[in-house]
């Protein structure tokens, strides 16, 4: 799995510097004019810890949306805050019986100027790129480890995550640590890192592990692990659709050209210009022969062109495959953590096939369920986990 990502830098003229975290969770530079030439799996903007509150709500059967809003109230307590001025992202779904969910809380403020801020990234991307907190992927790792460099501390006993700033930390981690009665914390170091003189937590410090960067420890995260996207309700990204069209444009093209002679046609003889209208109707004749030759007799084009129709992708009599993709794509907006990648369309089976990406398993059911109280008939037998990424086939027909 590769991740294009980006960390907010101010010595940089768009704010924002890139990087590509390969398959072996390396960072690799990448210039701003290079960006569209990049193919990741993923793009994703990276949010310092400090400027997001992490906690756990009790999660109940509700809506998305009142969830959010029920959530808020919540945590009220723990806020600086007044909740109308603040975002919150939802995590993964709790796996079992427990109604325990993380949370990310942002204020609208921030979470407006990330979302500009990739927006002026200059590229098309951008657009569908998640913003995930570094504190949320520490939170996914659930390990005691304590990250110490390049001015950021960032502290996780495997369910509490701090990220503390790097000139108060000789003072403030220490408390933590003692708080948190840690013990056997991995420390990753980078550059210039704030506590490698603090006795107190070389005590506690069981493995050591030296990276070359703020960006190399966040790529090896990114490659093993998922945060809470911050792209949700309000800011949610447009999901993208990717229908390859190439193979009947040319079959398009001519029921066009069939369709407007013959609509013409059918206007004039209501006028009563026959003259006019055997004039169109030997165009549209013309070019149903042009289009196929091998055809020796052409009688009623309109009729014919429709038949040949039946077999392009997407374009099925009466609207079938429209009123299909219009229930596929609603099932899709009604679920979270889902991802199309591409689909086909089979006017002889009246099926979709589509290739989607999931953030659970609890999506994937989830999807199910909404798929078939549509009257919709979901095949997901095919669904597998492959590098930490949840992904597979589906089939979807109207259900029996």
């Amino acid at each position: 799995m590769t991740v294009l990502f980006a960390l907010e830098d101010d010595r940089v003229e768009t704010g924002l510097s890139w990087f590509l975290a390969d398959e072996y969770g390396r960072a690799i530079a990448v210039a701003a004019d290079e960006l569209e030439l990049q193919r990741a799996d993923e793009t994703v903007m990276i949010v310092s810890g400090q400027d997001v509150f992490i906690g756990e709500i009790d999660a109940v059967a509700r809506s998305e949306k009142e969830l959010r809003t029920a959530a808020l109230y919540q945590l009220e307590d723990d806020l600086a805050e007044p909740v109308s001025k603040l975002h919150i992202a939802l995590g993964e779904k709790p796996v079992g019986t427990s109604h325990r969910r993380r949370v990310a809380v942002i204020s609208d403020a921030r979470m407006a100027q990330l979302v500009s801020a990739l927006e002026d990234a200059g590229f098309p991307g951008a657009s569908q790129a998640k913003i995930i907190p570094d504190t949320s992927l520490l939170l996914a790792r659930g390990e005691a480890v304590l990250w110490d460099g390049d001015g950021r501390v960032l502290l996780c006993d495997g369910s509490v995550v701090y990220a503390v700033d790097g000139e108060v930390a000789i003072e403030l981690v220490p408390a933590l640590l003692q708080s948190m009665e840690a013990s056997g914390l991995s420390y990753i170091s980078g550059p210039s890192p704030a506590l490698a003189d603090s006795a107190s937590v070389q005590d506690v410090i069981q493995a050591r592990t030296e990276v070359s960067g703020y960006a190399d420890f966040i790529a090896q995260l990114l490659t093993s692990q998922s945060g809470i996207d911050l792209r949700q309700d309000m800011y949610a990204s447009r999901k993208s659709v990717k229908v390859d069209a190439r193979g009947w444009i040319g079959s398009l093209v001519l029921a066009g050209v069939a369709l407007a002679a013959w609509v013409g046609y059918l206007g004039v003889s209501t006028l009563h210009l026959e003259g006019e209208a055997d004039r169109l109707y030997d165009v549209s004749v013309q070019a149903y022969r042009t289009a196929y030759p091998a055809e020796t007799r052409v009688v009623d084009p309109l009729k014919m062109t429709r038949a040949r129709l039946t077999d392009v992708p997407g374009s099925g009599a009466g609207g079938k495959v429209s009123g299909l993709l219009t229930a596929f794509y609603k099932g899709l907006e009604d679920v979270e953590g889902v991802q199309l990648e591409s689909f086909n369309y089979s006017a002889s089976t009246g099926r979709l096939t589509a290739n989607l990406r999931f953030s659970s398993y609890q999506d994937r059911d989830q999807l199910k369920r909404v798929f078939e109280e549509s009257g919709l008939s979901l095949d997901l037998a095919g669904v597998s986990q492959n590098n930490g990424v949840l992904s597979g086939q589906a089939v979807i027909e109207r259900g029996l």
